[in-house]
């Protein structure tokens, strides 16, 4: 029925009981499971000179840590995955992704 799913992450705890049904969704179906963060160009925009450049770059690591955790819990269920840090308007760039990779459910 599902042959990818995308779990968007913010790295927070309260993605957990998300990832968790998306991976038991993704385990029912054998779907390789999509993990993204975005790292929120607003806030980014806001800042100015190095101070802009060091949040960006502290963001983009917090996402690639975030997506590695996703991943992680993916690959011990024996599910494939793939991930993106990808910078933009958070609901935009998801929506985004989703159409690029023909996603069939957003979790």
């Amino acid at each position: 029925m599902y042959d990818d799913i995308l779990i968007p992450t913010d790295g927070s705890e309260t993605i957990s009981e998300t990832l968790t049904h998306g991976l038991s969704i993704a385990d029912d179906n054998d779907a390789t499971v999509h993990t993204v963060y975005v790292v929120d160009s607003r806030m980014t925009a806001a800042a100015s000179g190095d101070t802009s450049t060091d949040l960006e770059r502290s963001l983009e690591d917090d996402g690639r840590e975030a997506v590695a955790a996703v991943d992680e819990q993916a690959t011990q269920r024996g599910l494939d995955t793939v991930s993106d840090v990808r910078k933009g308007t958070p609901a935009k760039t998801i929506l985004e992704y989703a159409d690029e990779h023909e996603i069939d459910l957003i979790v």
